[in-house]
């Protein structure tokens, strides 16, 4: 008779159910569900209260999931040990209720379901409104403090896609060449798909999106780049989805838009995911991707007017860098083009010490397993590297350029004086043979002789100027060249050599003496000087002193301060090693030879071990191969370093 009961109920309910639109189905024989979308009311037999328990347990997870409710049918008793509000119950039909007072039940129970549906809903808006009021003042946070415009486009890119949910997106930004505005392609990111990408540029307008919403100052969304309208005045070019294995349907693109009112960027941001941690695959790419809503074309519009006026700032940030730079880049070579000789040795310096540098960064075990350098601390060793000759610009030219001992001026003198010296022992010889005419017949002999010896002398001398090891015999023979006396036109005792000159040729080795080889040095001190008086960034601070430090010595041996070991800055210390390794491999010199790599490693061993250079460093250099790096790269001087193209 019971179940009797319940089923004529139940027939009769799922009759006005099908009539209100509300799908009806058994749950169990002593359960009935009623379904509305996704919300459900069960309504349970309890007239057997041990059954009831186990019947509750049934749609505890629905209840649970806030998508369900339970209308309890014959439980007659108040003393009912069932926690009824707890288990999702919100009514209960007696035994002998009506059809009209069980379908009010039903409904009435659908409307408490519909009111905490409601309710959470505007819960979760309420938490979305925060999370993305918080967002957007992080985002506004984060970009407004950054300067680097590799480093800002990627935070304005990720961000944007962050908040509107994108799987992918692009950034530009405006290049001007002539009369004609471009967009360059600086930057995408993928969250599905990982391929290279290069720059390239596109023009304002004439067909592409992301041009025309340049050219037009206007936000763009399509819902699927499939069905874009004939007439609009813009498609989309599907060859780059059909190269890397993606497919584009959904996007948005928004103009960045300067304080004057200029477009300087475009964002572009695609496929907006239903779920942000989901991958897109060919398989589900139709079903997981939305619109972009009215609220992310919101979002992106407040973001993107923030983000124009960061991006002018740091496109003005670059434009004063790249200014600097080319001031930096003329400077150097101004300076080396007194010495042509050594043209391309701060390039090449620079250049290898950024290889050795990011060599270090990259170190996980040893000793500079703690060294990090970021790309701040790249450009500013840069710029040291490259200016770390800076102070030759208050070395006489001609002590930059020696090439023998004596300078050519000094050599045409002496030459001229050896002439002399012939021309006056002749002028002599016949003086005396006037007076003497019986000394006519040795002329001749007195003449070889006299010639002989000077000729030798100046031998003596031409060999002695080169700056290779001065032989100990012509070192022995200098003295008594410049101790020989002879008589001028005037009866002047009149020196071979002066003591200027014989100083220079008993230099041991090289080209220079000792004054000369201390005014050379003197280049260092003068870079801090004038290095000093340039008002450099934060970020550049330090260039004064580590250009400064890059002549001193691991043993403390060098100069300008002597410092020994760790007080000297890691920064010096690489540059130390790739300014030896360039003066020894450049192009033949007027004193000196272009050494090979192996000599040079070789020399660069002997030097860590004599204590003048870091072993360590010396040993990185050679194991990671730096001098083998791209000489002719445009990474210097730019604001980043590598390749132009990025893996995604």
């Amino acid at each position: 008779m019971i179940v009797d009961l319940f089923e004529a109920l139940g027939d009769g309910l799922s009759q006005r159910a099908l009539e209100g639109g509300v799908t009806c189905a058994r749950a169990h024989e002593r359960v009935l569900g009623f379904y509305r979308s996704s919300l459900a009311v069960f309504v349970i037999d309890a007239r057997r209260e041990d059954h009831a328990h186990a019947l509750l347990d049934r749609v505890r997870d629905r209840v649970e999931d806030d998508t369900a409710r339970v209308v309890l049918f014959g439980s007659a008793t108040t003393a009912s040990p069932l926690p009824l509000r707890d288990r999702g119950v919100v009514g209960l039909l007696r035994v002998d209720a009506s059809l009209e007072e069980a379908q009010l039940a039903v409904d009435a129970a659908f409307e408490v379901l519909r009111a905490h549906h409601h309710a959470d809903l505007a819960h979760d808006r309420a938490d979305r409104a925060v999370h993305e009021r918080d967002s957007l003042l992080a985002t506004s946070w984060a970009i407004s403090r950054e300067h680097d415009l590799g480093t800002l486009l990627a935070l304005i890119l990720s961000n944007a896609r962050h908040l509107t949910g994108a799987d992918a997106g692009s950034i530009y930004v405006t290049e001007t060449q002539g009369n004609e505005h471009f967009l360059r392609f600086k930057l995408t990111q993928n969250d599905s798909v990982r391929f290279q990408a290069g720059e390239f540029l596109i023009p304002f307008g004439r067909g592409s999106i992301a041009g025309t919403a340049a050219a037009e100052k206007r936000m763009i969304v399509v819902d699927d780049v499939r069905t874009i309208a004939p007439g609009s005045g813009y498609h989309y070019d599907s060859s780059f989805d059909e190269r890397i294995g993606y497919r584009t349907i959904s996007m948005l693109v928004v103009p960045l838009i300067s304080r004057r009112n200029e477009v300087i960027g475009v964002v572009q941001l695609i496929n907006r995911k239903r779920h942000e941690s989901l991958r897109l695959t060919p398989e589900n790419v139709q079903s997981a991707v939305l619109p972009f809503g009215a609220r992310s074309e919101e979002l992106v519009q407040m973001l993107a007017q923030q983000a124009g006026f960061t991006l002018e700032n740091a496109l003005l940030y670059e434009e004063i860098h790249q200014l600097f730079a080319g001031f930096v880049r003329a400077s150097v070579e101004a300076i080396e083009s007194r010495d042509p000789t050594t043209s391309g040795h701060s390039l090449r310096v620079a250049r290898y010490t950024i290889g050795l540098a990011q060599a270090v960064d990259r170190e996980v075990t040893g000793p500079f397993t703690e060294v990090h350098f970021d790309r701040r601390a790249l450009r500013e060793l840069e710029y040291a590297s490259l200016m770390h000759d800076f102070g030759k610009i208050g070395v006489r030219e001609k002590v930059l350029v020696k090439a023998k001992k004596l300078y050519d001026e000094q050599l045409a003198l002496v030459r001229l004086r050896f002439e002399n010296a012939k021309l006056q022992s002749r002028v002599a010889a016949f003086e005396e043979a006037l007076r003497d005419p019986t000394l006519t017949s040795t002329l001749s002999d007195r003449f070889r002789s006299v010639d002989e010896r000077l000729d030798h002398w100046l031998g003596v001398v031409l060999r002695a100027n080169e700056p290779s090891v001065l032989p100990a015999s012509a070192a022995s023979e200098l003295g008594s060249i410049a101790s020989f006396r002879w008589l001028d036109d005037r009866g002047d005792a009149r020196s071979l050599l002066t003591h200027e000159e014989l100083l220079a040729l008993e230099v041991p080795r090289g080209s220079l003496t000792t004054a000369e080889v201390d005014e050379i040095r003197s280049h260092v001190t003068h870079s801090i000087r004038f290095l000093s008086r340039i008002p450099w960034s934060r970020d550049l601070e330090r260039v004064p002193t580590l250009a400064g430090a890059h002549h001193e010595r691991m043993d403390g041996s060098g100069y300008p301060y002597g410092l020994a070991g760790e007080a000297i800055p890691l920064p010096s210390r690489i540059m130390a090693v790739a300014d030896v390794y360039d003066a020894l491999t450049a192009a033949d010199r007027p004193y000196k030879r272009a050494l090979g790599r192996d000599e040079a490693i070789a020399i660069l061993d002997r030097n860590a071990r004599e204590g003048h250079l870091d072993a360590r460093l010396v040993q990185r250099f050679v194991d990671h191969r730096c001098f083998e790096l791209d000489l002719e790269g445009s990474g210097l001087l730019s604001s980043s370093y590598g390749a132009s193209s990025t893996r995604f």
